[in-house]
């Protein structure tokens, strides 16, 4: 596609792409969402919007009137959620609007023949398996009085008509390409009024935006319509604003929240109207004429409050706005005005669908308006780094995506704006485990009421394409979300209220970061035992410097593979005074004892069970190498490693040398899982490697909790005089007197879980 269009263009050159003879003539849908639909020059008095139950799939049609008020008819419910209605129009014409539907699921294409709101024929029309294609508008492009349908592959920009008889296909012709220079359809309106159906473009990598000219189905030429001031401003609504009975276009800028009315004469735009501004939290649900005055007005809906909002227009101005509807279950989503006027007796000339590919630029704003439970095919590379797609519940519940179908390396995020900044803050990425390559991903959280964002992102400028899908059941409780449950001993009464309080803070970081029940345990709740104790050195001397020692209680599954029961952590009494003065220092500290008891270092490398009868088994994988002194490169933690250099190539990891359950202290310095602890106020972040190493060992992780970290340099550690590090049962201070060291993963702490009676007949026989 050329970025700057003359005034003129002959349809078969420039507006074609050269190779558009090569395209498929396969024909399909993929996931749209009808806006709105209307005839010109309607004198309907009220607004019909069709609205769907997110979760139970019931329908209804809202009979707006203009004030706060609605009635309301059920529709028949489809319960099957890969079910989604793609279109309204009366392909049976008889007087009463029915609807398409297309199934994400299967690709089934069906009409429902609707007959005083129930289902008096379901017709199935062509099952359709490729998803890049997707239902663009509904029209009577070759004026024989039934509604033909639509498509575009958002891939390849193949562009096609079903044309209709009724509720059969007629024919499905190829009507031209755009290319897959990014053109997306805004709309079908007669804009030169010669009584045939037009097609309004958008392009989303240059802001132009250009209309097909047809004639009876056929492609006369290509006109350009202008291009938007930048990127951020996106079509909005379409329709007559100034009562001159020629469609005009609606801009909103997506970062700003400001608009403007495009309005024309014909094909030629005659003059630009700046309008009212409007947050980007309000969704642009339908353009139509909302008091009978012979001009298009605005609908707008506020997915965080379920309010619907009218902007009355006049001129080519907003003359007046009101409410016209409060819906405070947001599990009710209006979807497409439903017209059931017997005037329409013809198929509504025309029909806006959002764009549905968000560009490298994207923010919050741009995303797509979804249902909870949606499926999209699409695609993410260098040029459009991640796709989002936004979604509002009124209810708790588990929510899914999984991302699937990759043919390059792609992953699938879930986020909530907390703090309504439009960007992703540290903490705000509430689900995310990613695979390498093209495997297929999937993530699961239980959320609270709210507006939340599903982001499809590339890895590394890949291009990837992808179908996410998505599911949300209501639900007071996850059985599967993961818990820790603390169990404080009597010999921890010398901490203050504020340092346990703390320790129960780390439990609740690492509930946000394992989202789920994982492979490496049997159940969700995961019991730590804590006590205190005055510890005393190898050589019986006091020990001043360990600040805890933590592990895992193991045993093993049906197949043989370690499951870790339940945890302790011990603290030294002898640290209490200091952990009472900084309590959010003993946080830091106990979210590195935790990971021990996750099996971070203690777990790293087989380990041998004996059973009653005295045989053994070495059960576990092997993580390190002690002769390279370095943790593996095939693996989540390798890769991790690999992005932190900017290779991202799998690279082994350097590891604590002789002890080898730590991160090397001399390369990742204040990481939170080096072996020794900062001075009280220095940040200790938790890396992508580590979580990188919990995933290794069969975790359910979300890398949303990384915190921020870049790779010092690397530098030599001094030990201070008398230090035993070749010992390790005993801890390491630092040439800083005021730094303690904190490795707990060490002979001594799995020593103090290894008598536990794992089965009848399985005692655990770690070797320390």
């Amino acid at each position: 596609m050329v970025s700057s269009l003359p005034n003129t263009i002959d349809a078969s050159t420039a507006l074609l792409d050269p190779d558009s003879q090569r395209i498929s003539a396969r024909t399909g849908i993929g996931e749209e969402s009808v806006l709105s639909a209307f005839q010109l020059g309607s004198t309907s008095t009220t607004a019909n919007l069709l609205s769907r139950n997110a979760f139970t799939g019931a329908t209804q049609i809202w009979s707006l009137n203009g004030s706060n008020a609605a009635t309301r008819q059920d529709l028949p419910t489809e319960s099957d959620e890969n079910w989604q209605v793609a279109g309204i129009a009366d392909f049976n014409r008889d007087g009463q609007q029915d609807l398409l539907w297309r199934n994400f699921k299967t690709g089934g294409v069906r009409i429902w023949q609707l007959n005083n709101g129930t289902v008096a024929q379901s017709i199935a029309l062509h099952t359709v398996n490729d998803f890049d294609w997707k239902v663009q508008g509904l029209a009577d492009f070759n004026n024989d009085g039934s509604t033909d349908v639509l498509w575009h592959n958002l891939q390849t920009g193949g562009t096609s008509i079903w044309f209709l008889n009724g509720t059969s296909i007629v024919s499905k012709p190829l009507i031209a390409s755009t290319g897959s220079g990014g053109w997306r359809v805004q709309g079908i309106a007669d804009l030169n009024v010669d009584r045939s159906p037009d097609l309004i473009w958008y392009n989303i990598n240059t802001a132009e935006t250009v209309v097909w000219v047809m004639n009876n189905g056929v492609l006369g030429q290509g006109l350009s319509l202008g291009s938007a001031p930048s990127l951020d401003w996106k079509v909005a609504g379409m329709g007559d604003f100034n009562g001159d009975r020629n469609p005009d276009l609606f801009w909103r800028n997506d970062r700003t929240g400001e608009t403007q009315f495009w309005l024309y004469n014909g094909t030629t735009r005659s003059q630009i109207k700046s309008g009212t501004s409007i947050d980007s939290s309000w969704q642009a649900l339908s353009a139509t004429d909302l008091n009978k005055d012979g001009t298009t007005d605005l609908l707008w809906r506020n997915p965080s409050t379920g309010e619907l909002l009218g902007w009355f227009v006049q001129n080519g101005s907003v003359s007046n706005t009101a409410s016209v509807l409060t819906e405070p279950d947001l599990d009710w989503q209006p979807i497409a005005l439903y017209e059931r006027s017997a005037s329409l007796l013809n198929t509504p000339t025309q029909l806006i669908s959002r764009t549905g590919t968000i560009t490298g630029s994207d923010s919050f704003a741009t995303a797509e308006i979804q249902t909870p439970i949606f499926s999209q095919r699409d695609r993410v590379d260098a040029g459009n780094l991640s796709d989002f797609y936004r979604f509002t519940i009124g209810q708790s519940g588990i929510f899914t995506a999984g991302l699937t179908a990759l043919t390059g390396d792609a992953d699938v995020r879930l986020i909530q704006d907390t703090n309504g900044n439009g960007a992703i803050d540290n903490g705000e990425i509430l689900a995310w485990q990613w695979e390498r390559g093209t495997t297929n991903e999937s993530i699961r959280r239980l959320i609270a009421p709210g507006t939340y964002f599903v982001q499809v992102l590339n890895y590394n400028n890949q291009t990837a394409d992808y179908t996410v899908s998505t599911g949300f059941t209501a639900a007071a409780s996850d059985d599967q979300q993961f818990k820790i449950e603390l169990n404080f001993a009597d010999s921890l009464a010398g901490l203050s209220a504020a340092a346990q309080d703390a320790i129960n803070q780390a439990a609740r970081f690492w509930e946000g970061v394992i989202l789920n029940r994982s492979a490496i345990t049997r159940s969700n709740i995961l019991p730590i035992a804590l006590t205190g104790e005055n510890l005393v050195s190898q050589d019986g001397i006091a020990d001043t410097g360990t600040l805890a020692l933590s592990g895992p209680s193991l045993t093993l599954d049906t197949a043989d593979n370690i499951v870790i029961t339940r945890g302790s952590s011990t603290l030294n009494i002898r640290k209490f005074a200091e952990f009472n003065a900084n309590p959010i220092y003993l946080r830091d500290i106990m979210i590195h004892e935790f990971a021990h008891v996750f099996g971070f270092g203690t777990v790293w490398e087989p380990l041998q069970f004996s059973f009653s009868d005295g045989s053994t088994l070495l059960a576990g994988k092997n993580w390190i190498n002690r002769t390279s002194v370095t943790y593996r490169a095939d693996s989540y933690a390798g890769t991790a490693y690999g992005d932190l250099l900017g290779t991202f190539k799998p690279t082994a990891i350097p590891i604590e040398p002789q002890i080898f359950y730590h991160w090397d202290e001399t390369r990742f310095d204040t990481e939170l899982m080096t072996p020794f602890a900062e001075t009280p106020g220095v940040v200790m972040p938790m890396s992508s490697l580590t979580l990188g190493a919990l995933r290794d060992l069969g975790w359910n992780v979300n890398f949303g909790a990384v915190q921020p970290y870049t790779l010092p340099t690397v530098r030599t550690a001094t030990l201070s005089e008398g230090s035993t590090d070749a010992d390790p049962t005993s801890e390491i201070q630092r040439s800083t007197s005021t730094l303690a060291a904190y490795k707990c993963a060490c002979g001594r702490c799995l020593s103090s879980v290894r008598t536990q009676l794992i089965s009848p007949t399985l005692v655990d026989a770690i070797a320390a």
